[in-house]
């Protein structure tokens, strides 16, 4: 009796043709199961080779998510109900739960309404308000505390791997479309000269001067006497962030400069304090390495009132951490910044031999360009006893590297000594 053969279904059935086995008997292998036909690689027509697995990185999307692991009740709720249940909460812990969850609530909608939510109590009170000089907050911590103003929580915001400066002055021009259209708010700019030009008068355009002679009063409407010229139209409001582009663009023009003279004639450091007097800097910020984004970051931070705080916090400790690897790396821009932060108080004359000993940078040119960023921020003013110190320090190292038959350290020293800072007040020849 002849059997009834049985299928089994999924099971690989190889290819019985004459062409097919020759294919098989050309790549010499051991049997098998073959490999997988890429599908963005066109089979050949022949069928003389059969194309190799390509190994592509796969993409961790929701959807594999879900369809590789059991979700809990949790994961399984509606992506608008879940961020319903995050905005009444405001747990940031939440996202961290699951991969799922953290997908689901990972939108420019969700990020826009975390940071007004977290940050709108201190813009409310900060925004186009009064400004601060030195980063002192006019108000008590306490007060404001009570106003909703939650530092730990901004700080936690921060330090999360999404809240990227877009994503924060993206938030803030939603909030002042919102709740701060009507608000005039007056740029502090990182130079003087900007602020200067930039500020309005009260009426939005220049007044006429008034006419000395009251005898041509009776003639101001006669055809004699020239119109008033219309007022010019008035310049649109900048958004936030192409305020800040402007406004850090102007700072790195002033760090890029080689030398120059005390910058408190040109610079300001005065802030509106929207932030909470109560927040830290992440620590990601005030440490090593430095890239354009972290700096301009930082410098969004400063400007809008933020501080290290060496009582609460390690902040201070890991910002002068900083402030050494930016000195040996020769990162002018981070060296400003870092003492902007609250480190101008610790440049004592131990930093500043320390920098003369250890300033890094490109060339000569670029240690010399570390050194005076450090010279005219904190030591514009010298008593003898300072100026004896610094003039013994260079004199020993010019002697060194005169030793060590360096003649760039010799030139270092001789141009230190020549900047505007120091110039006239040692006597150094190198």
């Amino acid at each position: 009796m002849e059997l009834t053969p049985i299928k089994i279904p999924g099971k690989y059935k190889r290819s019985k043709t004459k062409s097919a086995i020759e294919a098989r008997k050309a790549l010499n292998r051991k049997a098998g199961r073959p490999f997988k036909r890429p599908q963005n690689v066109a089979s050949r027509p022949d069928n003389q080779m059969l194309s190799k697995a390509v190994s592509t990185p796969k993409l961790r999307t929701l959807k594999t998510i879900k369809s590789k692991r059991k979700m809990s009740l949790l994961e399984k709720l509606p992506t608008e109900l879940l961020e319903r249940i995050f905005q009444f909460c405001l747990n940031l812990e939440l996202p961290k739960a699951s991969p799922v969850i953290a997908g689901k609530l990972s939108s420019a909608t969700v990020f826009n309404w975390t940071v007004m939510r977290v940050f709108g109590p201190s813009w409310e009170r900060g925004y186009a308000r009064g400004k601060v000089v030195g980063g002192k907050d006019p108000d008590g911590d306490g007060e404001r505390e009570k106003d909703g103003e939650d530092g730990e929580l901004q700080s936690t915001v921060l330090r999360c791997r999404w809240a990227s400066l877009e994503v924060l002055l993206r938030a803030k021009e939603v909030w002042i479309q919102k709740y701060a259209a009507d608000r005039q708010f007056k740029p502090l700019y990182f130079l003087k000269e900007r602020n200067i030009s930039s500020t309005p008068s009260p009426s939005g355009y220049p007044q006429p001067d008034p006419d000395p002679d009251p005898s041509n009063d009776d003639d101001t409407n006669s055809e004699t006497n020239p119109t008033i010229p219309p007022p010019p139209p008035q310049t649109p409001r900048l958004t936030h962030s192409e305020y800040h582009t402007t406004d850090y663009s102007t700072f790195q023009s002033f760090t890029s400069q080689p030398d120059g003279p005390w910058p408190w004639h040109t610079i300001t450091w005065s802030t509106y304090t929207e932030l909470s007097p109560t927040l830290e800097i992440p620590h990601s910020l005030l440490s090593a390495p430095f890239t354009t984004s972290s700096l301009a970051y930082l410098f969004h931070l400063l400007k809008s009132g933020a501080r290290i705080s060496w009582l609460s916090s390690t902040s201070g400790e890991v910002a002068l951490s900083g402030l050494r690897s930016a000195i040996v790396g020769g990162n002018v821009q981070a060296v400003h910044l870092l003492i902007w932060s609250g480190l101008i108080e610790r440049l004592d004359m131990e930093m500043l031999v320390w920098t003369l000993r250890n300033a890094g940078g490109e060339g000569v040119d670029g240690r010399v360009r570390t050194v005076n960023q450090v010279l005219r921020l904190g030591f514009a003013v010298l008593d003898g006893k300072e100026r004896g110190r610094i003039e013994g320090e260079l004199l020993e190292m010019r002697d060194e590297a005169v030793v060590a038959e360096d003649e760039e350290g010799v030139e270092f020293v001789r141009r230190v000594a020549e900047c505007e800072t120091l110039r006239g007040r040692v006597n150094v020849r190198a």
